[in-house]
């Protein structure tokens, strides 16, 4: 599986694995997909204590990496299907998201949906997960529970929102 190596302008410079873009932080893109139900609240899991970055913290957001060629809409939509059985709804287009630290750099496309149906978690990437009250997930957040990724685009989020 190859992923699309960027420049700090989003243009393609090249190809990789995935193995070569986390051991050399190369900066590529990304999609994050918020889970929320028709009562307003939001999916979070915990990470699989398996997991390279950040095992066993709490994300909020279902993530992953573009595919060499892929467009951002699609791989939300394959990530979602991938890590929590969702398939067949709308995605909406929220935000960019800039992130450069010392674990990665990626250049993320966030989304969300509105979900009633069950969700089927990929046990190698989460334990176990339920909808929550962003109050509630402000706790987790302050409490540090959150793992960095997932605070970063959460404080995007609520910003945007106005939360």
């Amino acid at each position: 599986e190859y992923i699309d190596v960027i420049d700090e302008e989003g243009n393609v410079v090249g190809r990789a694995t995935k193995e070569q873009v986390i051991k050399n932080k190369l900066l590529h893109r990304g999609v994050n997909v918020f889970v929320f139900n028709s009562k307003g609240e939001l999916f979070v899991h915990k990470r699989s204590n398996n997991l390279l970055h950040y095992p066993g913290m709490y994300d909020v957001k279902f993530s992953g990496d573009l595919r060499s060629g892929e467009k951002y809409y699609e791989a939300a939509k394959r990530e979602l299907g991938e890590e929590a059985g969702i398939k067949d709804t709308n995605l909406e287009f929220l935000f960019e998201l800039r992130t450069r630290r010392k674990e990665e750099n990626v250049d993320h496309q966030a989304f969300s949906c509105i979900w009633d149906g069950p969700i089927a978690l990929d046990p190698n990437e989460c334990e176990h997960g339920k909808f929550m009250k962003l109050e509630k997930i402000k706790i987790l957040m302050w409490e540090r529970r959150l793992s960095p990724s997932a605070e970063q685009v959460l404080r995007e989020f609520l910003k945007r929102e106005g939360k």
